[in-house]
């Protein structure tokens, strides 16, 4: 019988041979304690209540919404794009050289869904979803919005602006079919060379 380590306790647990057939998302043979707290936080931000964006700081939570789908056994992360897009969902400020939901790091056809992700990416997850500025990796609901999020009119996630010295001008934002571009938000300026500027003038 197929077996799998559970992280961190080193011990085996027989496969399941029905989920093992359905060539589910996030189903490999070792499963890294850094992935699973990825995949923790986004279900805690996913099924959590959500605010109306205009008024995300100024008041309660005005709306409960529950979803079936962030609470799977097996977290969704290759269709994430399709569950967000369903549920009128955008996720703002991912982290701009992470790689997204669906994105393959090691070819075409040999992705391996969450577990594409490094330990540097996770590290970047982790910090943005427990960041509690305004520059946090969180949800939106755009109830309006949903038809233009399923026909790829609209990002279902947009990155967090890139640093002063990235290659990129502007962050990128991805649509439900996978398609990328960059007109997410510009790049963050050198506040150190600034202040140089500044001083110099004086």
């Amino acid at each position: 019988m197929d077996t799998e380590v559970v992280a961190e306790k080193g011990k085996q647990r027989p496969v399941n041979e029905k989920n093992d057939k359905s060539n589910n998302d996030d189903e490999v043979e070792f499963i890294r304690s850094d992935h699973e707290r990825v995949k923790q936080l986004l279900r805690k931000h996913i099924g959590r209540p959500f605010t109306f964006p205009v008024r995300c700081h100024l008041t309660r939570h005005l709306e409960s919404f529950g979803f079936k789908w962030a609470s799977q056994k097996l977290f969704p992360w290759k269709s994430l794009l399709n569950h967000l897009a369903g549920s009128a969902l955008v996720l703002m400020n991912w982290p701009a050289d992470v790689i997204f939901p669906g994105e393959e790091r090691r070819g075409k056809g040999n992705g391996k869904g969450i577990s594409d992700l490094t330990l540097t990416d996770c590290s970047k997850l982790v910090a943005a979803l427990e960041d509690q500025s305004t520059n946090r990796l969180h949800l939106q609901r755009f109830p309006k919005l949903k038809e233009a999020l399923l026909s790829s009119k609209k990002p279902v996630i947009i990155s967090a602006p890139p640093s002063h010295d990235s290659n990129l001008t502007r962050g990128k934002r991805v649509f439900v079919n996978s398609t990328v571009d960059y007109l997410g938000p510009s790049r963050l300026p050198n506040i150190a060379a600034t202040r140089v500027r500044r001083n110099k003038t004086k």
